[in-house]
């Protein structure tokens, strides 16, 4: 970790020690400040919903812009909070609880892989502390330490990049199971015939590689297929994962089969299902995805 890293770091890991509730007192003069004198991606944010919901009036558009950049106001706040919790406190806390984590159990019986497609709902920067989420106990819940992978896309600048990695893993020390995206390939070929849980966020634009699904939120659309192809060809099991921030302070996490054995499946079938499970999220709490990024390159709307 670089020296720059381990300041912020450390300032974090202090601002971290405040109730979460104190934290949420400023999460709305972040959002003001990204809303208002910053005016932060407002473009691409009101290009966005416009085009996603036509339908929507001026009035009900600026509603859901509002809401967004309070939300973002939120996961920063929550994850600085993150970053300064413990095992313990996560669990006392309750941010995030898992409705149905039993399907998990059932798609990796017989110590099959599972591929947890997620997304940009909810707050993603929480998902390292997955397995403390299940509240459950007298279920068969397969997710551990050692067999847990959160996938992540690394940042350019080397500071900044050290301080999300050590912060998103930080209640759970000895963590070691992230996997940078560029190496997710790999990843799955040198752990064929093992059993484990992988969490692939997949709804980004994906540039020159993606392929054509149809519409998304009523756009033409691309997406990723790289995930649902290698979860084919290794015959894993598939699970969407919903994340819906429900009330401040607390999301609900679902899950839904995509598929038991990918292999008897089509790829880009697999893909469909998702981003259709995806818009549905969307739709019932429009301000919980993220807004602020430029998903529809393809269409040339920026």
């Amino acid at each position: 970790m670089t020296f720059g890293a381990r300041i912020i770091r450390g300032l974090m890991w202090l601002l971290g020690q405040q109730p979460l509730k104190v934290h949420y007192i400023w999460a709305g003069g972040i959002a003001w400040l990204l809303r208002c004198p910053l005016h932060y991606r407002k473009k691409v944010v009101y290009t966005n919903l416009t085009k996603a919901f036509p339908e929507k009036s001026s009035e009900e558009i600026n509603k859901i812009a509002k809401a967004y950049y309070q939300h973002m106001g939120e996961m920063i706040v929550e994850a600085i909070w993150f970053g300064g919790s413990t095992y313990k406190r996560l669990r006392k806390a309750h941010i995030v609880e898992m409705e149905n984590p039993e399907l998990l159990g059932e798609l990796m019986a017989g110590g099959k892989a599972l591929a947890i497609f997620d997304s940009h709902c909810g707050n993603w920067e929480l998902l390292g502390g997955f397995k403390t989420y299940n509240y459950k106990e007298n279920i068969d819940f397969p997710i551990h330490e050692g067999n847990l992978h959160v996938v992540y896309k690394k940042l350019t600048n080397k500071t900044f990049d050290d301080v999300f990695y050590a912060n998103r893993k930080a209640p759970v020390k000895g963590y070691e199971g992230m996997v940078e995206s560029a190496g997710l390939l790999r990843f799955f070929l040198s752990h064929k015939g093992q059993s484990y849980a992988c969490l692939i966020n997949n709804d980004q634009y994906p540039g020159k590689n993606g392929v054509e699904i149809g519409t998304f939120l009523g756009l033409e659309t691309t997406a990723f297929e790289g995930s649902s192809a290698m979860a084919h060809k290794l015959g894993m099991a598939v699970a969407y994962m919903s994340m819906v921030n429900d009330r401040q302070g607390h999301y609900t996490i679902r899950f839904t089969k995509l598929s038991e054995d990918a292999s008897k499946d089509d790829p880009t079938e697999i893909t469909k299902k998702y981003m259709s499970l995806l818009e549905a999220d969307i739709r019932e709490t429009p301000h919980n995805w993220l807004w602020s990024h430029k998903r529809w390159k393809n269409l040339r709307i920026y």
